[in-house]
């Protein structure tokens, strides 16, 4: 199917229905009225800082940052277990300071806060800590091991975005630093906080939706964040520091199959077993962002294809839903929208753990 051939139009598939009870990780910024002055000098200055910079790619930091934590005896699980709370809070502090060095990047301090059951932690530019929920560091689980260093390379990932945005351009996308920095501070795409606020949107079949998780989630630089610690915790697999995600599902008599580990983490639900072989080529070469408009994707989605989201799907999958659907708009939406589902499943799962283990009710 050729992608042109569609009409330019944008339809909302009730299939993105995310009726999502979790309460992501907060994430602060920097107040965007001092950062706004004029756009335009501002991505000059960017493109400036960028030119004379070495650049930092990811595979570097992905690799660096796996091959240090394989170092940590403390963080090895049967370790982590004899640890007490303040020990893990040292540990914590060690991990964050060198994996700031590896990314090029001032370190920030760790703190601990006994956090709301479903919150993970954040990361406060102003003030230059992450913060982690007790709840998850205190715990012993295998699961709540792997949370722990996941959040920790999550939060850390959005100081690098930082970083790039506010201080030095060092990563290896500047197109993608662009759009970490609208995310952060433009008025239009300014970075939002999902919470208990209703964002209700009548879809085409006429039924009402609230989508104020799905604009938290699929913004550039949660994508980006989640899907960074993800690659790292990829490699950790492989080296045996933590345990796989089907280990994990499989201990736990878990009933939906390839789940995302936690509510930052959305991997695919069939990235294993992608039946899609084929891939973009130069007989099936990557859209355009014209192309991509064309096909009834969103001036957002279409750039955040084009630029920010290379850690949230496969190649595969996405030359799938470009190529291979009948309808491109509805087969991206659904692969996000099991991603989401995947995520939220698991969260769930986690949320009882926590339950059983500390004997609270959430």
């Amino acid at each position: 199917m050729k992608l042109e051939s569609l009409e330019k139009i944008e339809v909302i598939s009730p299939n993105e229905v995310v009726n999502d009870p979790v309460e992501p990780i907060e994430e602060y910024s920097h107040d965007p009225q001092e950062q706004l002055t004029d756009t335009k000098e501002d991505i000059e200055s960017m493109q400036s800082r960028y030119e004379m910079t070495e650049i930092v790619t990811d595979l570097e930091m992905t690799e660096g940052i796996a091959e240090y934590l394989e170092t940590v005896d403390e963080l090895k699980y049967e370790n982590w277990c004899k640890l007490s709370l303040s020990e893990r809070a040292t540990v914590l502090n060690r991990i964050e300071q060198n994996v700031a060095a590896i990314e090029h990047r001032p370190a920030l301090k760790v703190e601990l806060e006994q956090l709301k059951p479903r919150s993970l932690g954040y990361q406060c530019a102003a003030e230059n800590k992450i913060v982690l929920n007790t709840l998850y560091v205190g715990a012993n689980s295998r699961d709540q091991h792997r949370e722990v260093i996941d959040t920790i390379i999550h939060e850390g990932r959005h100081a690098y975005q930082h970083y790039n945005t506010d201080v030095k351009t060092i990563h290896e996308s500047v197109s993608e630093v662009r759009t970490w920095y609208e995310n952060f501070y433009n008025p239009e795409y300014k970075y939002y906080h999902s919470g208990t606020q209703k964002i209700l949107i009548p879809y085409h079949d006429g039924t009402i939706h609230d989508v104020d998780y799905r604009l938290y989630y699929y913004q550039p630089v949660e994508i980006d964040a989640r899907n960074f610690a993800h690659d790292v915790l990829a490699k950790l697999e492989e080296k045996g520091l933590v345990s796989a995600k089907e280990q994990l599902a499989s201990d736990m008599n878990d009933s939906v199959p390839e789940m995302a580990t936690k509510e930052g983490d959305l991997d695919s639900v069939f990235s294993k077993s992608s039946p899609f072989e084929s891939g973009f080529d130069a007989e099936h070469p990557m859209p355009t962002f014209e192309q991509l408009r064309n096909a009834g994707f969103s001036n957002h989605i279409a750039n955040s294809i084009l630029y920010g989201s290379s850690h949230c799907y496969s190649q595969k999958e996405l030359f799938h839903c470009l190529y291979e659907s009948d309808d491109p708009v509805k087969a991206y939406n659904e692969m996000m929208d099991a991603k989401v589902k995947a995520s939220i499943a698991k969260t769930d799962e986690l949320i009882k753990d926590i339950e059983n283990e500390f004997g609270i009710k959430v």
